[in-house]
């Protein structure tokens, strides 16, 4: 092991806090690597307020979505604000932002709040390009990169990780990421049943993690890590702070191993505490930003007012998130709500892999 703690999800502690030289000026910490916002519609809010471009991830520190996350904010040297939520809905301090997205991590700018890793990775780059995520030629194959690691290959490794500790998981966490992963219909049990294919499953697709490791490099993405490092990162660290073999899985295959040792020392940036009502109060406090307006056509014919609600693709149980819509492309959608609570936000969601309806 690699002497962190492991927490129920994945491995927790300290890790570096300037692995790849956050910059600051001479006897100042680490801050936060800030561009002309000016040409990102990123405005501030009054005086004696925080200013609406700090970063606020809503997490728990186990969660592996959120490392994937971490791991990049890290990978681009940034500051961030952490609130820890609880690990299984509700979570009454971030649904008036989200209007009831219960999927986790959750990016807060202000008072916009974007939605699934994809986004919060692409919106992350567009604010911070340098170090870019992406410095490889070829970037659609790591967003299909992801695709992957997201589906098949996670929910390998879900199904390993619930089947081995079935015995000893809380009735509803084991309920919740059951339906989640595998369908509404899906049993505990049934993936007791078949332990032994999915973890064939699962080794066969971690050589074909390591296959995608280019010969001699040090990263997925080449010489520097990117986005495809952050997507096979936050696979092997789940794998081995929630499987008693985890490591050695991960372990078996060398190139796997070394890469995994080198992404261990990047850490997660510059991290400080921010509670949920802290981050509430700054959400009520501000405004959205300037977001692209327009709806492009689409199969629908939906158009800009329209009162429409959005929910992740497939049977998760996920409840949708309902607004009117400010912009639809084929990257992003944008709803504008209202709530008594955080006032007028603007939630973003990825168009891929999300269902959208008036």
């Amino acid at each position: 092991m690699d002497g962190r703690q492991a927490g129920p999800e994945g491995p927790r502690g300290a890790a570096p806090s300037n692995p790849l030289g956050l910059q600051s000026p001479p006897g100042e910490s680490p801050r936060i690597l800030v561009p002309d916002v000016r040409c990102l519609g990123v405005t501030h809010s009054p005086e004696g307020v925080r200013p609406v471009s700090e970063l606020i991830l809503h997490h728990y520190p186990p969660s592996p979505f959120s490392e994937k996350v971490r791991i990049a904010f890290g990978i681009k040297g940034v500051a961030w604000r952490s609130v820890e939520i609880p690990r299984v809905p509700p979570r009454p301090l971030l649904f008036p932002m989200t209007g009831g997205y219960r999927r986790t991590p959750v990016l807060q700018v202000g008072a916009d709040i974007y939605c699934d890793t994809a986004l919060i990775l692409a919106e992350l780059e567009r604010r911070y390009p340098r170090p870019t995520l992406f410095p490889e030629p070829d970037p659609g194959l790591t967003l299909a990169f992801g695709e992957w690691v997201d589906g098949p290959l996670f929910r390998a490794a879900v199904a390993v990780v619930l089947g081995t500790a079935a015995e000893n998981l809380p009735e509803d966490f084991a309920r919740d990421r059951v339906r989640i992963y595998f369908g509404p219909g899906a049993r505990l049990e049934d993936l007791v049943a078949a332990l032994p294919d999915w973890r064939e499953q699962l080794q066969g697709r971690l050589r074909w993690l390591e296959q995608s490791l280019p010969a001699g490099a040090d990263y997925f993405c080449g010489g520097r890590p990117g986005q495809r490092d952050a997507q096979a990162w936050y696979l092997c660290w789940f794998l081995n702070g929630r499987h008693p073999e985890g490591r050695a899985m991960v372990d078996a295959h060398p190139r796997l191993a070394a890469w995994y040792l080198r992404m261990e020392a990047i850490g997660h940036g510059s991290e400080s505490p921010l509670s949920g009502e802290e981050a509430l109060a700054l959400c009520a406090a501000s405004e959205p930003g300037a977001t692209a307006t327009g709806v492009a056509d689409n199969p629908q014919g939906l158009r800009q007012g329209d009162a429409v609600a959005v929910r992740p693709q497939g049977e998760g149980g996920d409840p949708e998130v309902e607004g009117t819509l400010q912009s639809l492309d084929a990257v992003r959608l944008s709803l504008q709500r209202r709530d008594p609570e955080a006032g007028t936000v603007t939630v973003h969601f990825p168009r891929v892999g999300y269902r959208l309806r008036a």
